[in-house]
């Protein structure tokens, strides 16, 4: 029983631009933003897709259109939007610059939430910001973790030698590499970029990571 499952991370958002904290909350692609999906549905375009699933949220759901758009195949598969593959909830954190969250989360300086990201699994970062979310809105660790895992459990349901499309989202396909992939496949100092490839192969219900963070597919895929 085996699935593969191509992990696009959705195009440059506004909020991207401006280094901004996106979980729950959404905005428009850029121009930037259409060409990254774009260009991953070009990289993607000779891959016979069985299924397409995105996030509901609208900055994954226009991603995976914009990669479907690109697919040489005759018939593209109908576009699947599940919640399961929401970004995390951030809570009182969504909207405030990158850097200033990383701070009012440890009370120590930061540049960005990237460098704060360093320093810890999120893992760790998950609990911090819901323990510090006033409202009690954002996901802590297990919460997120069991909806993600709802998700791919969903996928490896599918029938046998299924290939999947399915966009999502940075804090999403960072927790996968931590759960998934192999030691030294995955640094915690290079968040997936926008419009990149990850590959998830789910092998009897047991989820691997083959490859991260890329623009183009490896020449033996």
């Amino acid at each position: 029983m085996s699935i593969k499952v191509y992990i696009v991370r959705h195009g440059q958002t506004i909020l991207n631009l401006y280094n901004r904290m996106q979980g729950w909350c959404d905005a428009p692609l850029t121009v930037d933003g259409m060409d990254d999906a774009t260009a991953a549905g070009k990289a993607l375009a000779n891959v016979h897709f069985d299924y397409a699933y995105s996030s509901d949220l609208p900055r994954a759901k226009r991603t995976a259109e914009l990669v479907l758009d690109q697919l040489q195949q005759p018939k593209r598969p109908v576009l699947n939007v599940s919640t399961l593959f929401r970004e995390q909830s951030m809570g009182y954190l969504e909207g405030e610059d990158g850097g200033h969250a990383a701070e009012i989360i440890t009370g120590k300086p930061f540049a960005s939430f990237g460098e704060f990201a360093k320093t810890m699994p999120m893992s760790k970062v998950r609990d911090l910001m819901a323990a510090q979310d006033p409202h009690h809105i954002a996901e802590n660790n297990h919460d997120f973790l069991h909806r993600i895992n709802m998700g791919i459990q969903q996928l490896g349901k599918l029938p046998d030698g299924s290939t999947v499309l399915l966009v999502s989202h940075g804090l999403v396909i960072r927790s996968l590499m931590e759960e998934f992939a192999a030691p030294g496949l995955y640094d915690p100092g290079h968040a997936p970029e926008n419009g990149t490839i990850q590959l998830l192969e789910i092998e009897n219900g047991q989820p691997t990571v083959k490859f991260y963070n890329r623009h183009s597919l490896p020449a033996d895929n």
